[in-house]
């Protein structure tokens, strides 16, 4: 009753308006309070109240970073949204300077058994880890990889792009790729990779400088490299870059094999001798899935799609679309990608896409809606950490609920469901290998920092021969030398953090397998998985959710054996 109460009484505030209070003096001030509270003798009464407090302070913070990150996404050409996000990122270290003296703070206290009957013991487990990943010395670096990340995609939202005289934005010429035409699809890409082209020695250079920055700061730390710094940065409490080559490992003998029959197939049914990268998105020459569908008919099928998937989703939905929390329509000028945002100061989620139309769009709209429930799912928790899951955890409920609306699609196509099943199927597969190739190369790549340019771009290409043997690069300059990666975010804003999809993809091909069997379990557990939030480690929640770990071998290989049977 009391998240209902709260719900109804911030139902008209402006979800994306800023508010006086979100500035770095006072808030500053207030976290300053807290900790001398905490600094001097303190009881149980007092340990609670300071806790609550910080806490309010901590969701001020998370509203102006989530409404800085929205708005100067929505347009980066807007001069007042790009200053709150630079203010924002200034100020963000100094805010993670007090969070961090706070949690050590409580760490000490003789009274966090008090707190822990408040909001349980595992969060004591992830202040710890934050600890070690955080620090003053940081934060210097930290701001000017912000710098950075908001430069690259700045250069990315300004790219423009033309085909036959007509302007085009970049998810437009994406949905180009599935056209019928080989030589259509062929110019859309040479447009969309000599744009990259042309910002090449930008882009290498904002990424040389990323590169650099990250490997001082962990060195700062005293840290052999950047690696295991980044694996602390991400929360990953209870697995290990040794985990996380296991996975690599089996990607690449239990996917790529399958992979590799795949294209086979998809060369077949194409009837041509290779598949080229202008081809790598079209499974059949004449599609009965229809290049274009009209935006409103997408909003309106997964509207439908949810209606049948789970009454809680439905009303989540609802709630969503009448309150406004959606931007997904592509236009100039708009950042690219997709993102789900939580804005505690309305107790609600944000979604962020770029939809043009394509089939597709359903699903990056739906992923970002799994994240956005499963938010909407864990504010009965009393903590920010709870209610947040670490990256890998979160995935599996975005694409857990891409899977679940499988036998909904006909809400949302009028034809060509079933060829949308096994493309979406497909695409999910076929993109393991590509993760595990990003996530390699970034291994590589701070293994040796020192590399040239030229050196970064061979280890892509020893990436790419590795885990998709199949791949050619036809005559497209970008690709030829190794340039593929420059257009991947996350290994400019993200680092290590693209692997929590293949992560997150093993758990969520779980949940399909299982709801090919018995559906109505499938939700129940997809669900029930939302409301665990971040309240335990990864393998726990799992555990508690019937999915196997990941890392354990032949996890992966089985549901490879399935898809297999479902595809071939």
């Amino acid at each position: 009753m009391k998240n209902a109460k709260m719900h109804r009484t911030t139902t008209n505030r402006n979800a994306l308006e800023f508010e006086s209070s979100w500035a770095r003096g006072p808030l500053l001030q207030r976290y300053d309070v807290i900790s001398g509270s905490l600094n001097q003798p303190h009881d149980s009464v007092d340990i609670l109240k300071a806790f609550k407090a910080w806490e309010q302070v901590r969701r001020d913070v998370a509203s102006w970073k989530g409404v800085a990150e929205i708005r100067m996404r929505q347009n980066t050409n807007d001069i007042a949204a790009n200053q709150q996000h630079a203010a924002f990122a200034s100020a963000s270290p100094q805010f993670e300077t007090r969070d961090s003296e706070i949690k050590r703070l409580i760490l000490e206290s003789p009274h966090r058994d008090v707190l822990a009957s408040h909001v349980g013991p595992f969060i004591f487990k992830r202040w710890e880890f934050d600890l070690c990943g955080s620090d003053p010395r940081m934060h210097p670096y930290l701001e000017e990889q912000s710098r950075l990340g908001t430069r690259y995609t700045r250069i990315l939202a300004t790219m423009q792009f033309s085909l036959h005289g007509r302007p085009f934005t970049q998810p437009e010429l994406t949905t180009l790729q599935k056209h019928p035409n080989r030589a259509l699809r062929r110019e859309a890409l040479f447009e969309k990779w000599a744009s990259f082209e042309a910002c090449s020695e930008e882009l290498d250079d904002i990424f040389d400088a990323l590169v650099r920055s990250r490997t001082s700061m962990a060195q700062a730390l005293n840290e052999p490299s950047f690696i295991g710094l980044a694996y602390r940065r991400l929360g990953r409490i209870d697995y290990a870059v040794s985990d996380v080559r296991k996975l690599r490992e089996e990607i690449h003998e239990a996917i790529v094999p399958l992979a590799a029959r795949l294209v086979a197939e998809q060369e077949q049914q194409l009837g041509i001798e290779a598949l080229m990268p202008w081809d790598e998105s079209l499974y059949e020459a004449s599609p009965q899935t229809p290049i274009h569908v009209p935006i409103e008919h997408i909003m309106h099928g997964l509207k439908c799609a949810y209606e049948s998937t789970s009454a809680e989703i439905a009303n989540f939905w609802q709630e969503l679309t009448h309150r406004s929390l959606m931007d997904v329509y592509d236009r100039p000028g708009k950042a690219l990608g997709a993102f789900c945002e939580y804005l505690p100061h309305i107790g609600m989620p944000f979604v962020f896409a770029n939809a043009s139309g394509a089939p597709r769009n359903a699903l990056t709209i739906a992923h970002e809606t799994g994240h956005a429930f499963q938010l909407y799912s864990s504010q009965h928790y009393k903590a920010m950490d709870l209610i947040i899951p670490a990256n890998e955890t979160g995935e599996i409920h975005s694409l857990s609920l891409e899977f679940l609306l499988w036998p909904h699609f006909d809400s949302i196509l009028s034809c060509g469901v079933e060829e949308f099943r096994r493309t979406h199927l497909r695409s999910m597969l076929m993109m393991l290998p590509y993760i595990a190739a990003i996530d390699h190369f970034q291994e590589a790549v701070y293994e040796r920092p020192e590399a040239s340019v030229k050196d970064r771009r061979s280890i892509w290409l020893e990436m790419e021969a590795f885990y998709m043997p199949w791949r050619k690069h036809g005559d497209i300059p970008a690709l030829l030398r190794g340039g593929a990666w420059q257009a991947q975010r996350h290994v400019y804003r993200f680092p290590f953090y693209y692997i929590d999809y293949a992560i997150a993809l093993c758990c969520a091909l779980q949940i399909w397998q299982e709801s090919r069997v018995h559906y109505e379990v499938a939700v129940e557990r997809y669900l029930d998985l939302c409301k665990l939030g971040g309240s335990l480690p990864f393998r726990q929640i799992l555990m508690r959710a019937g999915i196997m770990s990941p890392f354990e071998r032949g996890t992966l290989a089985r549901a490879a054996v399935e898809a297999a049977s479902y595809l071939l």
